[in-house]
């Protein structure tokens, strides 16, 4: 290679460290346009703008001060051009690198740079070089000058290089390299984001392979590489990171695990009926939130569809037939929705029900009532369509503007994010609609059908005439067929067959059939709507509660133990036979003064923990901190402590409630092996989640008009919220605000001053209520 991998790294390093200087002076921006049409938008900024890259015949990306950049966007944008700023807060390959020039030169002036068996083209210079001149100078050069990626690439194809392979975990230059090469060779990837393991790595190769690039099988890894161990710190033999969880092989439970982003495992049921299983969260679908209708975030309509469609092509029933949307599913906001696919035996006809089904999940393990949002039947064979017509966009079409377009749905309460905004163009023949719709982005995974939201932006076309009022969500799909898979544009053809419906035909950018779909029928959905079925989602409230546990009959747990806590705890594993390898004593001052105790206690608690943890003689025995409900709050500063060295060392610390009485049956009730427990009164409970009673939400208790609200935090943005909302809301009169800096908060005058507007007397207080 033309580096060493210690000069490799030491470029990528110390060019990192010296670009922090720079970090707040400039900023890059990505315009998709050729170079020679930016370069005249530059041209007004007084010097302060300079193309940085040159991808392609289409991507270029500029750099320059924050202003002028930021200027150009805008107005690119109001061109309607898609330009978009990059999130650097320096201006790289521009004038502005010159001011690290010593610096870069100085930290890389030791470089070897070796002769290379590889020919390498530099997108410095856009030709073949000598790597033994990749010194400092070189890669100070290629900081401070624009990258000739594009130049690269052509002289490439001048020297008669038609296969361009993009070795990265995800690949983000094989658009612009398609676009040079404009169908006179092929650009493949490697990997993909969150799909880098040897399945899409030889899915690569075959890839290449099927292009006619040779492919030297045998050379290529038949099973997957063991993964080595994390180094340790220095001087330490332990690695930082805790130990993995193993999650169960489903394969081991009698489910069959499938690759899709919402539904997990399939069975089948002995009457015939194939169920698949998954969850929907915010968490494990982070897509999911740019989908919101009145400020409800659901699960799309088209995100069904393609459930069932997945379902069925799993079943051998392609063909889904007609599905009906009943009830819309919202995502909660922090807790997830277990979802069921169901198809069920075939019937007369070969015909198949499909059934969607969700439940909030309980970490009780209490089953919740399920609801139906979705039923349908699927068939095998599949009705004769007409061909689709080719020309594009069709003869007489007229285009239609959609500039603001998604502004003008979010006033109207459709609350659609980045993914979800991809139309980008419309036109108009008679009643029928023609568009096309993109996925913007990676649209966070490649293994849906279509994916969602590709599908759903084909629907927004419909929505270019919608009126001043109401709100209309997908409701039912006739005849639905999925032609191809993995999409991510479209040309959309909606033509009216009725009043509130519509044929809907998707096709690529070739004119290849993707999926089409007889009949979409919408319905209106409202504000009052919505909320009765946030409601019924609305995740359960939990409270602790303590479960009792029998004594008897029970074995003394082995030792040895590391004991934290006073004397009669460690003596009472000494008597049963337990060993204790060492006592730490923890022992609450006699200090009337509750503060101080609590400071005393947890300090105690805080050194003694730090030796049983970091002491190489007592590595890995099991520590219990044992502390005593009479020494109150101080002993719930220990609580609170040992659950967070808990929290860095699971199952290795036992925390202990004890009254006077309950230190001999120590040794009985640690045999449980759980990470908390309480003797008091003779009796051992451990702390079990249990489902809270509900609130009734519909009855609110009124405030008392006459009475002071005591605000914590009063002066800050959620309490200035809280403030406003008592008293424009609920009529409150008398607010009492405390905060850390009390009067002397920035705003807390002009916020007073509000509130007295309002109606409300306002005191402000100088109390830090942890103190």
């Amino acid at each position: 290679g033309a580096l060493t991998l210690d000069d490799a790294a030491r470029i990528v390093v110390r060019r990192s460290q010296a670009i922090t200087a720079l970090a707040g002076t400039g900023t890059m921006a990505s315009i998709p346009l050729p170079a020679d049409q930016v370069q005249p938008l530059l041209t007004h900024h007084n010097g302060n703008a300079h193309i940085a890259a040159v991808n392609g015949p289409n991507h270029t990306v500029i750099a320059g001060t924050v202003e002028a950049l930021t200027a150009i966007v805008d107005q690119a944008q109001t061109d309607g051009i898609r330009a978009r700023t990059i999130p650097v807060d320096y201006a790289s390959h521009s004038p502005q690198v010159e001011a690290i020039r010593d610096r870069v030169l100085t930290d890389l002036a030791d470089l070897t740079p070796q002769p290379s068996a590889i020919p390498l083209y530099s997108t410095l210079t856009a030709a073949f070089i000598d790597t033994t001149v990749m010194d400092a100078d070189y890669w100070y050069t290629n900081l401070r000058n624009p990258v000739l990626f594009e130049q690269s690439v052509r002289a490439l194809v001048e020297t008669g290089h038609t296969t361009f392979i993009e070795t990265s975990p995800h690949p983000v230059l094989t658009n612009p390299v398609e676009e040079i090469l404009d169908g006179t060779g092929q650009a493949i990837g490697t990997l993909r984001r969150d799909h880098g393991d040897l399945a899409r790595f030889l899915t690569s190769a075959a890839q290449a392979h099927t292009t006619g690039t040779s492919v030297t099988w045998p050379s290529l890894p038949s099973a997957p590489a063991v993964p080595v161990e994390l180094p340790t710190y220095p001087f330490q033999r332990r690695s930082y990171w805790l130990k993995p969880v193993t999650t169960t092989d489903l394969g081991s439970t009698g489910l069959r695990p499938l690759h899709h982003p919402v539904l997990a495992a399939a069975t089948t049921l002995p009457d015939g009926t194939h169920l698949f299983t998954g969850r929907v969260s915010r968490h494990q679908q982070p897509w999911l939130v740019d989908h919101a209708v009145l400020d409800t975030v659901l699960l799309p309509g088209a995100a069904f569809v393609e459930l069932a469609l997945h379902a069925a092509q799993r079943t051998g029933h392609p063909h889904l037939a007609e599905l009906t949307l009943q009830h819309p599913l919202v995502v909660p906001e922090d807790a997830a929705v277990e979802v069921q696919v169901a198809v069920g035996p075939a019937e007369d006809g070969a015909g198949r029900t499909v059934t969607v089904h969700s439940r909030p999940t309980d970490p009780t393990g209490d089953d919740q009532p399920w609801t139906a949002h979705a039923v349908g039947t699927l068939t095998a064979e599949a009705p004769d369509r007409p061909p689709v017509e080719e020309a594009w966009p069709p003869a007489g079409a007229t285009p239609v503007p959609v500039d603001g377009f998604y502004p003008r749905l979010a006033a109207r309460g459709y609350h659609y994010g980045p993914l979800f905004q991809g139309l980008r163009a419309a036109w108009r023949r008679g009643t029928e609609l023609y568009a096309e719709v993109v996925l913007p982005g990676d649209g966070g995974t490649d293994d849906f059908g279509i994916h969602p939201a590709l599908l759903d932006a084909s629907l927004h076309a419909s929505l270019l005439d919608l009126g001043p009022e109401g709100i209309r969500l997908p409701f039912s799909w006739t005849d639905v067929d999925l032609h191809a898979v993995g999409a991510r544009a479209l040309r959309v053809r909606l033509s009216p067959t009725g009043p509130e419906s519509a044929r809907l035909t998707l096709s690529d950018f070739d004119g290849l059939p993707v999926l089409t779909v007889d009949s979409l029928a919408g319905r209106p959905i409202t504000p009052e709507q919505l909320a009765a079925v946030r409601t019924v989602a609305r995740p359960p409230l939990y409270r602790v509660e303590q479960a009792a546990r029998d004594l008897t009959g029970r074995t003394p747990v082995t030792g040895p133990w590391v004991v934290i806590g006073d004397e009669a705890s460690a003596e009472a594993l000494r008597t049963a036979g337990v060993g204790v390898l060492r006592h730490l004593p923890l022992t609450a001052s006699a200090d009337d003064d509750e503060p101080a105790r609590a400071h005393d206690l947890a300090g105690q608690a805080l050194a003694a923990l730090r030796e049983a943890l970091t002491d190489e003689a007592l590595t890995d025995s099991p520590v219990l901190v044992a502390i005593r409900h009479a020494d109150g709050l101080a002993a719930s500063t220990v609580q609170g402590l040992t659950r967070s060295a808990q929290a860095e060392h699971p199952d290795r610390i036992v925390l202990a409630h004890l009254d006077d009485t309950g230190h001999h049956l120590l040794p009985v009730a640690l045999a449980d092996d759980e990470p908390e427990l309480a003797l008091v009164d003779g009796r051992l409970t451990v702390p079990r989640l249990a489902r809270a009673a509900t609130p009734d939400t519909t009855e609110s208790t009124p405030l008392d008009p006459d009475g002071t609200v005591l605000i914590t935090g009063g002066t800050g943005t959620l309490g200035t919220l809280l403030a406003h909302h008592l008293v424009t809301t609920h009529g409150v009169r008398h607010l009492l605000l405390a905060g850390r800096r009390g009067p002397n908060t920035p705003g807390s005058t002009e916020l007073t001053t509000e509130l007295q507007e309002l109606g409300a007397t306002v005191t402000i207080a100088a109390c830090d209520t942890t103190d």
